[in-house]
């Protein structure tokens, strides 16, 4: 016999629910007890869910010229060269606007501070495409 909980008015679900408890709770008490490591009979194994899948997100990711600027301005800072304000404030406004881009790469969010310094210490972008 199939119950359709749908159908049911909210009262009588109360009252099925009760008395579902109390059948429950009654079969637990006159359960005999079990030692340790003694499989339990009388619960069901639970169905596993499947895990619902990752949603994949599309990542925007600069234009080709940009995605070889900021290869570039690494590689300077790698190699000790000098990279111009002008071009540092290019960089940020390029990882500004890609910032899953720039996070997917590992690339560090500014080329100013110690955040470059950290990166440089554990990167080397000639190792990189």
């Amino acid at each position: 016999m199939k119950i359709q909980f749908a159908d049911l008015p909210d009262k009588d679900l109360a009252e099925l629910i009760a008395a579902a408890m109390q059948e429950y709770q009654r079969r637990i008490e006159s359960a005999p007890t079990r030692t340790q490591g003694e499989p339990v009979d009388q619960v069901a194994p639970v169905p596993a869910t499947a895990a619902a899948p990752p949603r994949k997100r599309a990542v925007k990711t600069p234009d080709e010229a940009d995605q070889r600027f900021i290869r570039a301005c690494l590689r300077l800072m790698r190699t000790k060269g000098y990279v111009r304000a002008a071009e540092k404030d290019r960089y940020r406004d390029i990882v500004k606007k890609h910032p899953r881009w720039t996070k997917l790469n590992g690339y560090p969010d500014t080329l100013r501070g110690s955040d470059i310094d950290r990166w440089l210490d554990f990167n080397d972008p000639r190792d990189e495409r």
